[in-house]
């Protein structure tokens, strides 16, 4: 018969006779006797002992018995989901009524002959051969563990062993789960005080309140100014004690709130609630979701450093200031004001302490305790508070004496020492506070469980008090998470459970460095949270993983809402409906129609265009006109180019599923606006459009963060506390609300081809982030918000400002230290973690490099920089190891172009080639899954291999435009033009095929009109080659670049008029109408091959290169330069323009009679072998002589 599941005795009559337990229990607290009845409750098992070295169960309930002991944490609140209880006497449950509620839980649930009381556990070791836990048992005095482990040694230290062990026992178990809580040991005596042993009164722990000691008419000195002071010192003075005086010594003010009075008043609720909690199904537990709901908020609202956080703390203090000084003697108002942040350190929650300061008995002091006499104590010199360097403070530091009878100590609790006193060795010998000093701290995963002790589990362990919220639900959660493990165990389904180290690891440093944006570490204070060395082992840092209880929750408020109908006083259909819900509506919408673009709250500075970016080649041709003294007209700031005269009108839009907005006032959060459903759905447009190409997003877990969010908010607003059509923002504002606002606001920025007005207002509700996160503690949270923040600036066409975010979220990654192996893999030891901050840090090198071309400036990521070790992504992301690989590539590329650019205009072939050969290298190593076929030319509109084949495109095109950016120099005037023949051809044959390329995809698919921002770079670059060439040798490239010139143009018809790019080229078609006449362009007769409308667009390209044409082609009647509007009305407008400037450049051809039929089709221009007719009246002609024409052509551009 299997005994593993039974109590049983083995080697009854050895010398090795021992007790088996399947399940031992460590402490008869709360969370042992929650973990006791769920284990019958729920799996049906009682073969397990619970031991406790007290000799009552109830924990910190049993043991802390001072004068108005209670819970500062609503009753309803502050007790068992699954065993609830509705008659409390008051609103929050004073200490021995929270020790009887336990007891009839325990009774309740048929518990009581598994607590075996007054037996300390003194150790575990695990038994690796055994597979079993060895379980050493010290059988107490009765009474003996009712005192701190420092008396019981100080007892055996004086009268023997046996003054507090019976006898000591050796026991088995399969599975140990400490429920030892943290509020255990009470800190001693301070040891910096001398005169301890002179003191001839009584000395005492509040955790430890002495009963035997009369304090009727006596002088009492209180130590500490915690929750347990602030309820026992107002009892003092008045009846039974009645003490002489109480003198309470603070070392720093905590913040004090008043504490709410039950909901409807104390009379209302004391009399009704408790029959509505018992006769109306889920009335009680609608309170504690309510209850749990507010809570949540108030973590949100006031614990992190979020704008709003930072805001409701200021407001938060400033009312608790007034109610100090409202409640309290003005002689205290400077030592009871905090100099640090609201929630830094645990509130306090007011009854009577303020009022008790009113008594003439009392007196608070921040004078230091110095010294100890026989009957008295002595404060100061000096003061613990405000700072002695305070010179203007008030507070008194002379050295004062006080009379002294009684000292209570209420210093609070070593809660940095976890487990103590009980010793744990687990695999290997290894003892586990020991293994925690060796990484730092008490840690445990998911304050659980710890990788080397196996079937060995943790009930509220490090890491898992919340600072805000009920302990009750935070062991409910643990339980229920240890049960999954020990069902399995029970079961026979597995014989251990252990955690991995890396996931351990991995879950402490993510704890860790979430603590850092709290108020806990910033606020500025200094509490029992951390220890010396900074280690937080106490509180949790997020609310969103406690969601386990708000599902079960949710059900029942669910079923309540049915139960409650009929008590419904308000229809929903009453809330904005008809002509004024319409209305509501219309202005709501109304508001944010001409919200400004991110970029225009203040006047740029001009703005630097360096040689990688499309708009140098339009900056050579304005500079070398300028140098001929020919100017054109002042140039606006290029944000305010589509502001002014014409009203655009928006290029064709792409699209998209019908946005499921919902309506709420326009003051709100914009997260609000958005449906559950909306939002998914925008999650895997994102992942399509920009995750499958920057893999940095677990999006299986933002899609289980959208869930948890959309849960809380439906909550909010069907408990109203969200209410949709009131003023107030309600804001959303964590990290991982903040990311997925930016995801949601770049999906809809991608649909609407640039332009969505929400999308505009989650990014302004987000926008602080970006903007103070040089102030705040660098996260990884932190720092994927600022990524998705880039990219949603370049989907505005806003590339500039891309750049600045994409180098500030560069710069964090050296601060963080993710470009090094080392400190990589110290930081995230687990290798999924290890794997995504891998993938973070080089989609952020990519799009560093991406920008920085796109803009022209230098990246901020060097090469060098980066640890040569350093791990890439694996060949799950195939684009991004391309991209690394294609970013190496162009680093070289950038310092060669900066090199010959600046310095020189020698081209240095070897280096070019050298390049070029590299490329096609590369181009030709991409996965073959990844690499474009031009061949390619099925439509795919609707298959799913559409993100495919866009990632295909753009690695192609890629190559191409790296290749461009070598070779352009050549074309940057007409000697190099034809002096590099070969190099002229290849970037123009290179440049022709990015058109093609590009035209071939808008044909086919809609991949180009979705991402025109992405695809314009690449088409703007290879026109500008286009019109280098044609520019400095007419003859040799005109008719060659006829046809991808006309497709350009054609693709431009379909240009957002919103885009950089558009307002670039709007700005050179002006220019050229300017300096028109000053080229002296002249009348032409009207002789054009109408049969060919490429050739006037041939012999127009010719014409740039500065030969005199017809004015009137180019100012035609009612329109000249000046009548064209900052703003073109459309892409059409733009084609046309240029069409009509090209076909008018090239009338010269007309005027230019030749007696052969010229080269290339250019009739009277060139002789028969090509060269430039002399003696005509011609640009040569005009200019006086053909040095001076040469001058023109070769400045240009």
């Amino acid at each position: 018969m299997d005994k593993s599941n039974n109590i049983h005795l083995v080697n009854q009559h050895g010398p090795d006779f021992y007790t088996y337990y399947p399940v031992v229990i460590v402490g008869a607290g709360e969370s042992g006797i929650a973990l006791g009845c769920r284990l019958k409750q729920e799996l049906g098992f009682d073969q397990f002992r619970i031991f406790d070295r007290q000799s009552g169960f109830g924990g910190t309930w049993w043991i802390n018995r001072y004068p108005n002991v209670a819970c500062d944490v609503p009753a309803l609140f502050y007790s068992f989901s699954w065993s609830p209880k509705y008659d409390w006497s008051t609103f929050f449950p004073t200490g021995p009524e929270f020790l009887e509620y336990l007891q009839d839980v325990v009774q309740k649930h048929q518990i009581t002959d598994k607590i075996q009381l007054n037996t300390d556990v003194s150790g575990i070791r695990w038994l690796e051969q055994e597979q079993l836990w060895e379980v050493t048992l010290l059988h107490l005095v009765p009474g003996a563990g009712d005192v701190s482990a420092k008396e019981r040694q100080t007892r055996i230290k004086e009268k023997g062993e046996k003054d507090v062990y019976i006898r000591r026992e050796v026991v088995r178990a399969k599975i140990v789960a400490s429920a030892v809580g943290g509020l255990v040991e009470p800190k001693g005596w301070p040891d910096a005080i001398p005169g301890r042993e002179e003191f001839k009164g009584e000395v005492f722990h509040s955790a430890r309140w002495n009963y035997d000691v009369d304090l009727n008419e006596k002088d009492i000195i209180v130590i500490g100014t915690g929750c347990s002071a602030a309820q026992f010192v107002p009892a003092l003075y008045k009846p039974p004690y009645n003490a002489k005086s109480v003198t309470h010594i603070m070392r720093s003010p905590p913040w004090v709130v008043p504490r709410p009075p039950p909901p409807f008043g104390a009379g209302v609720w004391h009399k009704y609630t408790p029959t509505l909690f018992s006769r109306v199904p889920g009335f009680a537990k609608l309170f504690r979701l309510l209850q749990f709901t507010i809570s949540e908020l108030d973590f949100q609202l006031h614990f992190f450093n979020t704008r709003t956080s930072v805001k409701a703390r200021a407001t938060a203090e400033n009312k608790l200031l007034q109610f100090m000084r409202y409640t309290v003697p003005e002689q205290y108002h400077e030592i009871l004001t905090p100099n640090y942040g609201f929630s830094c350190k645990r509130r306090i929650i007011e009854s009577q302490w303020f009022e008790s300061l009113n008594e003439p008995n009392v007196d608070l002091t921040t004078q230091p305790l110095t010294s100890i006499q026989p009957h008295g104590v002595t404060l100061g010199p000096g003061r613990m508070y405000p700072s002695m360097d305070k010179k203007e403070s008030k507070v008194p530091t002379d050295e004062v004496q006080k009379p002294a009878d009684v000292i209570i100590l209420a210093n609070g609790y070593d809660v940095t020492t976890w487990l103590h006193p009980l010793r744990v060795t687990g695999r290997n010998g290894i003892d586990l506070q020991e293994e925690w000093d060796r990484r730092g701290g008490p840690q445990a995963y998911m304050g659980s469980a710890m990788d080397g002790f196996p079937n060995f589990f943790i009930i509220f362990g490090p890491n898992t008090a919340t600072g805000h919220s009920s302990v009750i639900l935070a062991t409910e959660n643990m339980v229920n998470y240890t049960l999954k493990f020990m069902k399995k165990i029970l079961s026979g389904h597995v014989s251990t459970f252990e955690v991995k180290r890396e996931a351990e690891e991995d879950w402490t440093a993510q704890m860790q460095m979430k603590l850092k944006d709290t108020v806990w570490t910033t606020g500025g204070c200094q509490s029992w949270y951390f220890r010396k060395d900074g280690w937080n082992a106490a509180l949790y840092p997020e609310f969103k993983h406690l969601d386990a209880h708000i599902q079960s929750l949710q059900d029942q408020v669910n079923d309540l809402y049915a139960n409650l109908h009929a008590l419904r006083t308000q229809s929903e259909n009453d809330i904005a409906t008809g002509q004024d819900y319409d209305a509501y509506r219309h202005e709501s919408q109304m508001q944010f129609q001409n919200m400004p673009s991110p970029s225009t709250s203040r006047p740029p500075p001009p703005r630097f265009q360096g040689p990688t970016s499309s708009n140098y080649s339009f900056d050579v041709a304005k500079t070398s006109l300028q140098t001929m003294g020919i100017t054109g007209p002042e140039e606006a700031p290029e944000e305010a180019i589509m502001t002014q005269e014409m009203t655009p009108v928006d290029s064709p839009r792409r699209a998209q599923a019908p946005v499921a907005h919902m309506v709420a006032n326009a003051s709100k959060d914009p997260i609000w606006t958005i449906g559950k459903d909306e939002a998914l759905r925008l999650c895997r447009v994102y992942d399509e459009e920009m995750g499958i190409m920057y893999p940095m997003l677990d999006m299986d877990q933002v899609a289980k963060s959208v869930n948890a969010l959309f849960k809380f908010m439906e909550s909010a607003k069907r408990t109203g506390l969200m209410q949709e059509f009131d003023n107030g923002d309600d804001a959303l504002e964590d990290d991982d609300t903040n990311l997925l606002k930016m995801i949601l606001a770049t999906a809809m920025t991608v649909e609407g081809s640039g332009r969505s007005i929400l999308g505009r207002r989650l990014f302004e509700s987000v926008r602080k982030v970006s903007e103070g996160a040089l102030w705040r503690p660098v996260g990884l949270s932190g720092l994927k918000v600022l990524v998705v923040i880039a990219q949603y600036y370049f989907h505005l066409d806003e590339e500039a400002q891309a750049y600045r975010v994409i180098g500030l979220a560069a710069r964090m990654c050296f601060e963080m230290g993710l470009h090094r192996r080392e400190t990589l893999k110290n930081s995230f030891p687990s290798e999924e973690a290890s794997s995504w901050a891998v993938r973070l840090f080089w989609s952020i090198y990519v799009l560093d490099r991406r920008w920085s071309f796109g803009t022209g400036m230098p990246f901020a990521i060097q090469d060098s920089d980066i640890d040569p070790l350093l791990p890439e992504p694996d060949e799950s992301t195939p684009y991004l190891m391309a991209m690394i690989s294609y970013g190496r590539i162009s680093s070289k590329v950038w310092h060669s172009v900066i090199g010959f650019e600046s310095t020189s205009n020698e081209i240095k072939r070897n280096e070019v080639e050298y390049f070029d050969y590299q490329i096609q290298q590369w181009q030709n190593a991409i996965p073959e899954p990844l690499r474009y076929h031009p061949s390619d030319t099925s439509p795919d509109f609707d298959s799913p291999d559409r993100p495919i084949r866009r990632l295909r495109v753009i690695l192609y095109l890629r190559a191409n435009q790296l290749r461009i950016l070598i070779y352009r120099p050549v074309l940057h005037s007409a000697t190099s033009t034809m002096e590099n023949k070969p190099y002229s051809q290849a970037v123009v044959e290179v440049a022709k095929d990015t058109i093609r390329v590009l035209t071939s995809l808008n044909q086919i698919s809609d991949i180009y009109r979705a991402q025109q921002v992405c695809f314009n770079y690449f088409l703007v670059s290879a026109l500008a080659v286009l019109f280098l060439a044609a520019a400095h040798a007419p003859i040799e490239y005109s008719r060659q670049v006829r046809d991808e010139f006309y497709m350009a143009l054609d693709l431009i018809k379909n240009f957002s008029t919103k885009s950089y790019t558009s307002k670039r080229l709007w700005r050179t078609i002006k220019v050229l109408k300017e300096v028109g006449p000053k080229l002296g362009l002249v009348s032409r007769p009207p002789v054009t091959d109408t049969n060919d409308p490429h050739s006037s667009a041939a012999v127009a390209m010719a014409g740039l290169a500065g030969h005199r044409v017809d004015e009137m082609a180019i100012f035609s009647p009612g329109q000249d330069a000046s009548s064209l509007g900052s703003s073109p009305m459309n892409g059409q407008q733009m084609s046309r323009e240029l069409t009509t400037l090209f076909e008018a450049a090239g009338s010269f051809g007309t005027m230019m009679p030749s007696t052969s039929q010229p080269p290339d089709g250019m009739n009277g221009f060139v002789g028969s072998q090509g060269e430039l007719s002399q003696g005509v009246e011609g640009a040569p002609g005009m200019f006086g002589n053909e040095e001076e024409f040469s001058k023109i052509m070769r400045n240009l551009f």
